[in-house]
């Protein structure tokens, strides 16, 4: 193959952080594995800032189970959807569910462990059906209480009077939850708590945007296969609130001194690219291939969570939290409702937003990190969040902006992924645009 010379070749280094970051990963899963000889609650689906005013409880789901088995190993992931398929679930199900409830029913979890039984299932309020019914297979397998609350969705433009009364259906739904829950542990619920919580995770949410923002520099600090071991801290992997805003503290300090002093997270960058969604998880190699044309993943949507938007003078900044704004965060009913503050129920299918808001968040991405081309996945199963990638491509290519598509069943599916023909794929791509591998 063709091959060129970097032009330009930055200082690297790992992550000073990075062994914290592991530390609270690893923490997340021995208090799984601990939870009953320690007397704690092992909830699944449950809103972990939520739980904070019961106490003494861990909070599981089906993500990060789910891709986390996809990312282990091809023949574990196919041993958990071989069991829900003896079971009657179908292939077109969501990936990240068939693992998930497959590890259930062979009693396994990651790394060889064995599966462990929730206490208690609570779920809701997540614009992805396959996700409440995954909770509820759990709590009818395990046989334990179970509460769901409503998405509430709409078609059509964005209206405020229907957003409101959205809204206000969300909150008497959540303190019916809170009363189910006292009712459930025999625990009064502790509102301090559950408020400090919250707040602290509004920290956090601002602290992650901010380190996010950092990648508008060139050289890129971080990569996006980093940030995917990264992002879901403090999300998806709760453990002890308070320690992982520390981190997220940390961390940002760090790449705004990566930033300062031109650290890269690509030696040879000369060429950024944004991605959508969800990656396959079994295949993430794909982003150091590209790394060999010195090309960086910036980030996407999915990741980053905080988007940016672009101000009258050209700089780009996140959206403020409830509480930079100085929102009365006094009660429940004051944190419930901030939680709602400008968001919409105006959805397609139940989820995602609409197109143009799908359209403008990848669009501010490739503006404000300065990108070069885009990768869209198409997946065929169990994906609400790849609706309308390919009408996003057809704006793109208007636009005049490249852009790759790849097909997968589910990022959490190995079956029919072609490793060899998206490699091909990424060479061709590359070399449309002029580029080739560069020489060691």
């Amino acid at each position: 193959m063709l091959v060129q010379k970097a032009k330009q070749k930055w200082e690297t280094r790992p992550l000073e952080c990075w062994n914290k970051a592991k530390e609270l990963r690893a923490d997340f899963y021995t208090k799984e594995a601990i939870a009953k000889e320690e007397k704690m609650w092992l909830v699944d689906g449950a809103n972990a800032t939520m739980m904070a005013g019961i106490g003494n409880c861990h909070t599981v789901f089906v993500q990060p189970l789910g891709a986390s088995i996809a990312n282990e190993g091809d023949k574990f992931a196919r041993e958990c959807r071989a069991a829900t398929e003896a079971k009657g679930y179908g292939r077109d199900l969501c990936g990240y569910m068939l693992n998930a409830l497959g590890a259930m029913f062979i009693n396994r979890g990651l790394r060889g462990a064995e599966w462990h039984e929730r206490d208690f299932v609570m779920a809701g309020f997540n614009g992805c059906d396959m996700h409440c019914k995954h909770s509820q297979i759990v709590a009818e397998h395990e046989n334990v209480p179970h509460h769901y609350t409503d998405w509430v969705a709409y078609h059509g433009e964005a209206d405020a009077e229907r957003d409101e009364a959205r809204a206000e259906y969300q909150l008497a739904q959540t303190l019916e939850l809170l009363e189910w829950l006292e009712k459930t542990t025999g625990k009064k619920f502790d509102d301090e708590a559950y408020i400090e919580n919250a707040k602290s995770g509004m920290r956090l949410q601002a602290l992650k945007g901010d380190a996010m923002l950092y990648q508008q520099h060139i050289p890129a600090p971080l990569d996006q296969k980093t940030i995917y071991s990264l992002f879901i801290l403090g999300g998806l992997v709760r453990t002890d609130q308070f320690s992982t805003e520390a981190f997220w503290r940390e961390l940002r300090d760090e790449v705004k001194w990566r930033t300062e002093n031109n650290i890269a997270a690509v030696a040879t960058e000369r060429y950024r690219w944004v991605e959508s969604e969800p990656p396959p998880w079994f295949f993430l190699r794909y982003y150091r291939y590209m790394e060999e044309y010195g090309a960086v993943c910036i980030g996407s949507p999915y990741t980053h969570g905080v988007r940016p938007q672009q101000q009258p003078d050209g700089t780009w900044t996140r959206p403020k939290t409830a509480l930079e704004e100085g929102v009365p965060l006094n009660t429940r009913e004051d944190l419930l409702r901030a939680g709602r503050r400008g968001s919409s129920g105006s959805q397609p299918a139940g989820h995602g937003p609409t197109q143009p808001q799908y359209q403008e968040g990848v669009l501010n991405m490739i503006k404000a990190y300065h990108c070069d081309g885009v990768i869209l996945a198409l997946q065929r199963a169990g994906v609400g969040c790849v609706w309308g990638h390919r009408e996003l491509a057809v704006k793109l290519e208007e636009m005049g902006i490249p852009v790759m598509h790849y097909e997968t069943s589910h990022p959490g599916v190995h079956v029919d992924f072609d490793e060899n023909r998206m490699l091909d794929q990424l060479d061709t791509f590359m070399e449309t645009q002029g580029l080739r591998r560069l020489e060691e």
